[in-house]
């Protein structure tokens, strides 16, 4: 499996209705200027899960603008949804750290905050390590595996495909998770505030 040229429409709408995860190359026009922007992010331990370190944006962090804005992922996005990509208002953005011999992620579907379930979305910063794989389970019961790199971007359906990130080895890994859903869709307050207050930030 791999990932998709924006320019590859058909197949990027296909994998994604079928699987409700698909993996996109070289997503980001400002990648460079939001790499730059994650070396002057700190990040804290994270108690969720212990194998990364965390901080959830601020609205006005340039990564957590820049994520939303890009005029080419707005247009695939909005042609997979139906709906335009917008910042939540109920959720924040986050800038993940893996570090050496990191766990990686456990295989899990990501649990639904909204009704009907948010898309999650992935933004490789920067992957150094040789090891790590991000895998998920396809409707066919296949596995699929792919080596994640910088600027790549992977949307997954909540309460859809089992997946995970394998562990690290010797390099590390840092991305942008963000999320987005329709937008008449109705928040789970409880599931909400419970990641809320988990989520470090730098106040």
């Amino acid at each position: 499996m791999s990932c998709y040229a924006l320019d590859d429409l058909d197949t990027i709408r296909s994998q994604f209705q079928r699987d409700g995860v698909v993996c996109i190359r070289d997503a980001f026009t400002n990648h460079s200027d939001m790499q730059r922007a994650a070396t002057h992010t700190q990040v804290f331990i994270d108690a969720r899960v212990s194998s990364r370190k965390t901080q959830c944006l601020p609205d006005e962090h340039a990564i957590a603008q820049s994520v939303y804005t890009d005029p080419r992922v707005n247009r695939i996005f909005e042609d997979l949804h139906g709906y335009p990509l917008a910042r939540s208002p109920h959720f924040p953005t986050e800038y993940r750290t893996y570090p050496p011999h990191s766990a990686g992620m456990h295989t899990h579907s990501d649990l639904p905050m909204f009704y009907p379930p948010q898309t999650e979305l992935v933004y490789t910063v920067r992957n150094s390590d040789d090891a790590t794989r991000f895998r998920w389970w396809g409707a066919d019961g296949e596995v699929h595996v792919i080596r994640p790199e910088p600027n790549d971007l992977i949307m997954v359906r909540a309460s859809g495909a089992l997946h995970d990130v394998t562990p690290l080895s010797g390099g590390t890994r840092s991305i942008v998770k963000f999320v987005a859903h329709a937008p008449d869709a109705i928040p789970n307050e409880e599931t909400l505030d419970a990641q809320r207050r988990h989520c470090p930030t730098a106040e």
